[in-house]
């Protein structure tokens, strides 16, 4: 298995407050460092807050909402 990437969003150039509903072929881990919001992972919502891990699998819809970013 290859590593596809390993970083973290540029969080000094912009604050996200949304991602919208996508997929990916590969695994797909989460770590939310700052912000709290909603994750719908299908059809499935989940809050997070900082410190919160997601795992999404290959081929699993997926985004998330943040009131502040």
């Amino acid at each position: 298995m290859d590593v596809m990437h390993v970083g973290s969003s540029d969080r000094m150039a912009r604050v996200m407050k949304s991602f919208p509903e996508h997929i990916h072929g590969y695994w797909e881990i989460i770590y939310n460092e700052q912000g709290s919001g909603i994750m719908t992972v299908k059809d499935q919502r989940y809050t997070f807050e900082p410190g919160d891990i997601a795992v999404i699998p290959p081929y699993t819809e997926h985004k998330k909402e943040s009131e502040k970013g």
